[in-house]
């Protein structure tokens, strides 16, 4: 569903010549859901009303005066109960987004917050690699200690501490 949805945005966008405008806004309200418990909690439980949601949802919109055809998608999407759905339907809008402008999406996961510099070197050798523009979706997991997971398409390197200490442990179990 959030496939079709992002879709169907993605077209509106693109018939209104407003692609940057609704991106921008996307992105603004998937941060405040993700910034304010409250917000989310409205988003993610389907113990809110349509009218509660509604209400709530739209005096933040107003607010954060967002483009038109959010407002209406976003109020689509409270009205049809998709509205939890937020998160995967603007990365579904983000990958359409990157074809349409010749962009890959690579993935990158890491221990911490990666730096300017390590981004703009990540960026610089995927595009090298890959011989496109790259577009990075950055995520932080503790768990893995330090290094990097990269996914682009269907190709994965993980070059993660954590995946590194697993294979010693099976290599050690083989030994004895």
């Amino acid at each position: 569903a959030a496939n079709r949805y992002a879709k169907a945005l993605f077209q509106l966008a693109e018939e209104e010549n407003s692609m940057n405008s609704v991106s921008k806004d996307l992105d603004g309200f998937l941060k405040a859901v993700e910034s304010s418990e409250d917000l989310s909690r409205l988003v993610n439980s389907p113990m809110y009303s349509e009218k509660e949601q509604s209400d709530a949802i739209n005096a933040i919109l107003k607010k954060m005066k967002v483009n038109e055809l959010i407002s209406k998608f976003i109020g689509l999407l409270i009205q049809n109960r998709r509205i939890n759905s937020i998160n995967y339907i603007v990365a579904a809008f983000h990958r359409l987004l990157a074809i349409h402008s010749g962009e890959v999406i690579a993935s990158i996961v890491s221990a911490e917050d990666l730096n300017k510099s390590q981004i703009d070197k990540l960026t610089k050798n995927l595009k090298e690699m890959i011989g496109k523009n790259i577009k990075l979706d950055l995520e932080t997991d503790p768990k893995l200690l330090g290094g990097l997971i990269v996914k682009v398409g269907s190709q994965m390197i993980d070059n993660s501490l954590e995946t590194k200490l697993n294979n010693i442990k099976i290599a050690m179990k083989g030994v004895s």
